[in-house]
């Protein structure tokens, strides 16, 4: 069967048992008040009487205060009264042999206890049904934003519902990362990590947005970083559809197209070979900073090559020249007008030299990008590394950083110099737009054709 708990009994501890023996002994001498009458017992009416207090003990002083001294002469040196009654009791006896009972234990638990063959309360077994908690006990938690919650055990052992105690009133949760422009400029980026504060707090250098940095020098080498992203591709011709949203990676391109400068130091160093059109217009030397003009697109490519970078995709090319999507604009600038105070073209009036680029790299500040290339369209037709397909647009894998048809026998030209010249039956603007694209084949020069190189990060 199984016992309803209970206290265990007090038991007459051996040193009251002596100290009432000493009492008994003692008899009227214990009364009398006499001093020399005991051993170290106060007498009752000096406790109870006056301010004297016996030879023998403490007593008490005039104000009736129980010394030390006094509570030992009246036996109970050794014991205190306030302990814990079951401190150091001996096994609590039981009934019959085998009966067990339930005995409280843990959080509101239970454990089973067997009276023994000795007639005692064995050690209890395993504490089963334990609640969630001890009762009181609180619990607490961070919540985001350097925020605090708390929960209280309730008597029953299971937790109370949560409540905030400290808002959560931070910029960020410690640990997270982000990249800002903070004081990098519009151009760069810093990381910043969450502090334990929750506040953000710069933690690396400054990084333009394609996670490097661009060449700065010398100024016609300078090169712009292109943000990875979405940039709307296409335009109302057939060439250039369907229009829709394309993903490049980030890079970085030439704000100009190559000089002849640059170009002859190529030359000089032995890698690249002289113009294959218009090798005159490149040795002179009044044209230094003008467009090279005249190459193949092998010598493009070799030339990129050589410092160290490659040609860009045809999609790398219209991104430069258009900027991120939603930007669907067909020039070079807002609006979706052509507009000839910023390029001034044939459509303008502008009669242009056969074959010969006229300006400097830097001489048409009005076809400036959105991205700041310059020139991309207004200088020459520029080369890219896509082989020529004029369906290639509504080809599925053509949305993810493209790389143009895996073959052909023509490659594509993107820009257009500022000579006026109607082709394929397009309207007077289009070739002048940022969607207009062609293709060409053979190895022979272009003309017209300059260099602009990538490089990926």
């Amino acid at each position: 069967m199984v016992a309803a708990m209970s206290r265990r009994p007090w038991i007459l501890r051996p040193t009251l048992i002596l100290a009432a023996g000493l009492v008994a002994a003692c008899g009227d001498d214990a009364s009398s008040g006499d001093p020399d009458a005991g051993t170290g017992a106060a007498d009752a009416s000096a406790v109870d009487g006056g301010g004297e207090t016996s030879d023998g003990g403490g007593g008490t002083d005039a104000g009736g205060e129980t010394s030390d001294a006094g509570a030992e002469d009246a036996g109970l040196a050794g014991s205190d009264a306030s302990a814990d009654p079951d401190a150091g009791m001996p096994p609590e006896p039981c009934g019959e042999p085998g009966e067990t009972r339930a005995v409280p234990c843990g959080s509101c638990g239970l454990a089973s206890q067997r009276c023994g063959e000795d007639g005692l309360w064995e050690e209890p077994g395993a504490c089963l049904g334990e609640g969630e908690c001890a009762p009181g006990s609180v619990e607490t938690e961070a919540t985001p934003y350097c925020g605090e919650r708390a929960r209280i055990c309730d008597e029953a052992c299971s937790w109370r519902a949560w409540t905030e105690t400290v808002p959560g009133t931070g910029a960020c949760d410690p640990g997270e990362t982000r990249m800002v422009e903070a004081d990098c400029g519009p151009d760069g980026q810093r990381e910043q990590t969450c502090s334990d504060a929750c506040d953000w707090e710069s933690s690396g250098p400054c990084v333009d947005l394609c996670g490097g940095t661009a060449r700065m020098t010398p100024a016609d080498a300078t090169e712009i970083c292109i943000p990875a992203g979405a940039f709307v591709r296409g335009g109302p011709r057939v060439y250039a559809t369907p229009v829709g949203e394309v993903r490049v990676s980030a890079y970085y391109i030439d704000k100009y197209p190559v000089t002849n400068e640059r170009y002859a130091d190529c030359v000089s160093a032995g890698a690249c070979e002289v113009p294959l059109i218009g090798a005159a217009l490149h040795e002179d030397p009044s044209r230094a900073r003008y467009p090279v003009q005249g190459v193949s697109r092998a010598q493009a490519e070799t030339f990129c090559a050589w410092d160290g970078r490659r040609l860009p995709t045809e999609a790398e090319w219209e991104k430069a020249a258009r900027g991120p999507a939603p930007r669907e604009q067909p020039f070079l600038w807002d609006g979706p007008d052509y507009d000839c105070a910023l390029l001034y073209s044939g459509l303008c009036g502008y009669e242009q030299e056969d074959g010969v680029i006229p300006d400097e790299i830097d001489d048409l500040p009005g076809t400036r990008s959105y991205y700041g290339t310059e020139m991309m369209v207004g200088g020459g037709v520029e080369f890219t590394s896509d082989h020529w397909l004029d369906t290639y647009y509504s080809d599925p894998s053509s949305y993810d950083d493209p790389a143009g048809p895996a073959s052909g026998t023509s490659f594509v030209l993107r820009g257009m110099t500022r000579r006026y010249e109607p082709i394929f039956g397009d309207p007077d603007e289009t070739r002048f737009a940022v969607y207009y694209r062609r293709g060409v084949g053979g190895t022979g020069g272009v003309p017209a054709g300059v260099i602009r190189c990538a490089r990926t990060p």
